[in-house]
């Protein structure tokens, strides 16, 4: 009795998400991320993670959400968004209003650094 050998993984890209169909059969949900398999709950890392990163699934992810605007100002990532804001200025102790969390939440990026956020401020 041998070892069954394993079938490649294979990727789809969907909007929002890339689907993987295992090489065993199951099928997962890899996100920028996450990933819905067992194994990415336990050590925050899989293969089916690594193995979209490599084969650029993940790039091509983040780019379909940067060129949809429709798909990241969803309301509740708008209020996710500004919930990180203000864990973020709690951190820091500075003060702030309502008005300049709604700002602060429309100008902020994946490439917004601390000092940007600082610079708002002061």
């Amino acid at each position: 009795m041998g070892h069954k050998p394993q079938e490649p993984d294979i990727f789809f890209l969907r909007t929002g998400y890339i689907e993987c169909l295992s090489g065993t059969g199951h099928v997962y949900k890899v996100t920028h991320d996450s990933c819905s398999c067992k194994g990415f709950g336990f050590r925050k890392l899989c293969r089916h993670y690594r193995q979209a990163e490599a084969k650029g699934y993940l790039d091509q992810l983040e780019t379909q959400i940067i060129k949809n605007p429709k798909f990241i100002k969803t309301e509740h990532i708008r209020k996710m968004r500004m919930d990180a804001i203000r864990v973020f200025l709690d951190k820091y102790n500075l003060k702030y209003q309502i008005s300049q969390i709604v700002d602060l939440e429309k100008i902020v990026t994946v490439t917004t650094t601390k000092q940007d956020i600082f610079g708002f401020f002061f």
